[in-house]
């Protein structure tokens, strides 16, 4: 598994500390957040980002393929629901986990009247579509973690 499919794995995937909080999920790990050797940001994140899919790397794409996850990704959105959700990761090649592709689903495109899932994107529907939507990524060799607030990403200034 290399892109987590809801809250709750995410929390036991990233969470390694083995102890539990009061809401008796995995302690959140805040050391490991953007810890040493894992600062540098996410590259394909183009700012502002203007249209999907994007391809998104930890690793500057590079071939990843050893034995097991070199790295783990979840993409939160306001629902775990997936036939509601207006975003979809993937692994961009299948057997590597450096790098993954999130794109419009059919729902956002029905939701918003776009003409596809590819359409440039006015900076409202951006808004409407990444507004509470967070990529992280953890590295399995020492459980460090780093994340982007995507609609941040939309704003050129920033």
């Amino acid at each position: 598994m290399t892109v987590v499919a809801n809250y709750t794995t995410f929390r036991a995937w990233f969470a390694t500390s083995g102890t539990l909080d009061v809401d008796a999920m995995e302690v959140w790990p805040v050391a490991n957040v953007r810890g040493a050797g894992f600062t540098s940001g996410f590259t394909g994140i183009g700012k502002p980002i203007q249209a999907f899919p994007i391809t998104v790397s930890c690793n500057g794409g590079v071939s990843d393929s050893t034995a097991g996850t070199t790295y783990a990704w979840f993409l939160s959105q306001r629902t775990e629901d997936t036939a509601a959700q207006w975003l979809s990761c993937v692994e961009t090649t299948a057997g590597t986990s450096g790098t993954v592709t999130i794109a419009l689903t059919a729902k956002c495109v029905t939701d918003l009247g776009l003409g596809g899932t590819t359409s440039s994107l006015t900076n409202d529907q951006l808004v409407r579509i990444l507004k509470n939507v967070h990529l992280y990524v953890q590295r399995a060799s020492d459980d460090l973690i780093q994340w982007v607030d995507l609609l941040n990403e939309t704003q050129s200034d920033q």
